[in-house]
């Protein structure tokens, strides 16, 4: 596991709602790492649905969890850098 919080955005490249979220995460990356690690969870991949599954999570969202692996948060606004890096900030405790 990361040392830090992680974030997990769960993918399917073949959605538009979820290749813009990703866009949108990409955009803001930068200014998280290497505080947060960020990961996919492809749709496409055995491994990326059966951790999207086990957590219930769904396509398009943007999953926060702690370090210890306890899921905190999930984004399911619009795939929006700026409303991202608002919520990310948020959850990261930054002002």
């Amino acid at each position: 596991g990361a040392a830090g919080p992680v974030a997990v955005l769960i993918h399917d490249p073949n959605i538009v709602q979820s290749g813009n979220l990703m866009h949108a995460v990409d955009r803001v990356r930068g200014d998280f790492e290497p505080e947060l690690t960020f990961f996919v969870a492809d749709q496409n991949l055995p491994d990326g649905v059966s951790f999207a599954e086990a957590r219930g999570l769904r396509i398009a969202t943007l999953a926060l969890f702690a370090p210890g692996g306890e899921l905190v948060d999930i984004y399911t606004g619009p795939p929006d850098a700026a409303a991202i890096a608002t919520w990310l900030a948020g959850q990261l405790g930054r002002r």
